[in-house]
């Protein structure tokens, strides 16, 4: 686990509820799908695309106290795992972050050239189920409803597709790295059904390929991001 990062981190945020939802597709599409100089990042000669979707909470950039956190969000990211050829450290790229903050957006896209969408997103619970919600333009993009276990799980593939500590983007022909620091997931099954999934950018999703898994708190830190080149 990564616990220095080249800069002073700037941001931090609360990650509360989070679903993990993966599903593997083969690897000459996900490289039609991922811009270069990346790599496909693949376990068992897959790839791999993932929805992760989690509440937001007491983000705010450094020295700023909590009571002046930004408003919470329930935020809704698409990405697969990749890596880069001048850099050990494997990450992810995200095809779409989606939130219901046109503030977060605006961060995202501007500070680190993010693909944030504005969304309404719902997170509700009902008794043991949690119910997850993304609309845009008067249509249900998204709808999901889970139920997490107790019941740990830690496998070769949980750490190849949760334990992930920066996001590669090309930033206006920037090749970056944006780092993130956490501690490592303690991760538990959980039963999902997914009713409605227009996010990805294929028909990659079945419930019969799905692994899903769950955890319920990680803090998080943010970092200014570290310039690997240019695209050619």
């Amino acid at each position: 686990m990564i616990t220095k990062r080249k800069y002073p981190w700037i941001a931090k945020q609360d990650w509360t509820n989070v679903l993990f939802l993966h599903w593997p597709i083969p690897v000459p599409l996900m490289e039609s799908l991922i811009p270069r100089p990346f790599i496909v990042d693949t376990f068992d000669e897959k790839a791999w695309i993932s929805i992760v979707l989690f509440k937001v909470q007491n983000s705010r950039p450094r020295g700023i106290p909590k009571q002046l956190s930004y408003p919470e969000i329930i935020q809704i990211n698409v990405r697969t795992y990749v890596k880069h050829p001048s850099s050990p450290e494997r990450g992810v790229y995200f095809f779409r972050l989606y939130g219901k903050s046109f503030l977060a957006a605006m961060g995202a896209r501007s500070g680190y050239g993010l693909p944030f969408q504005y969304m309404q997103t719902e997170m509700k619970k009902e008794n043991d189920m949690t119910h997850v919600f993304g609309n845009m333009d008067n249509r249900t993009i998204f709808a999901a409803r889970y139920r997490p276990s107790k019941a740990c799980i830690h496998t070769k593939l949980t750490s190849f597709l949760a334990e992930r500590y920066c996001i590669w983007n090309i930033k206006k022909k920037k090749i970056i790295k944006i780092p993130i620091l956490h501690t490592l997931w303690d991760l538990t099954q959980v039963n999902v059904e997914i009713t409605q999934n227009d996010l990805l950018p294929f028909a990659a999703q079945s419930s019969d390929n799905l692994f899903a898994f769950f955890h319920s708190y990680k803090q998080a830190k943010l970092f200014p991001y570290e310039v690997y080149g240019k695209v050619k």
